[in-house]
Formats: structure tokens, sequence, C-alpha cells
């Protein structure tokens, strides 16, 4: 019996290392570094937004409609979708 829960000297040492680590890993995400941070959040463009009145990154002006919502180009050359199987797709198919 004493066999089956003695351990070695080695065995202990790396047990209480194990644990360590298990303790400094389980502790270190509470801990807060940055108590004395000063950064304060600006939330005048979320605001704008909440209330209709978008305003530009530097917040002086309105955006227009035009600004607002980017137009993407079409792009050249684009693919056309279909059904194919790989297994058997030509070569053709396959760059296409």
């Amino acid at each position: 019996m004493k066999d089956y829960f003695n351990f070695t000297k080695g065995e202990r040492n790396a047990f209480f290392v194990l644990a360590l680590i298990t303790i400094v890993v389980a502790i270190l995400p509470m801990i807060d570094f940055k108590r004395n941070s000063n950064t304060k959040t600006d939330f005048t463009l979320l605001e704008n937004l909440q209330t209709g009145n978008p305003t530009d990154s530097v917040g002086n002006d309105e955006l227009s409609e035009s600004d607002r919502f980017q137009e993407y180009p079409e792009k050249k050359g684009q693919s056309i979708k279909f059904l194919f199987n790989p297994n058997t797709a030509t070569l053709q198919q396959l760059q296409s």
C-alpha cells in the first residue's frame, strides 16, 4: 500500500512546481495591470450615430449620403458560379 501512495523527492518537487504554475495562471487574469490608466473612451461618434447625426472622423461636418455608403466597383472578369463535381471536373471548369 505504501508503494502506491509514496512519492519520490523528484515527484514531490514536480508536483509543487506544477501546483505553483497552475495557481499563477489562474490568478494572473484577475490582476488589473492598468490601474493608473488615464485613457478615456470617446463616445461622441457612437452618440451621434444613435441620435441620427453622423459626423466624419474629425467630428466637424455632416456626412453626405454618398460618404456614408461606399460603392464598390464591379470586378472585371467575374467568375460565373455553377454546380460541378470536383472529382470529374475538367481543367477548364476548375479554372473558371
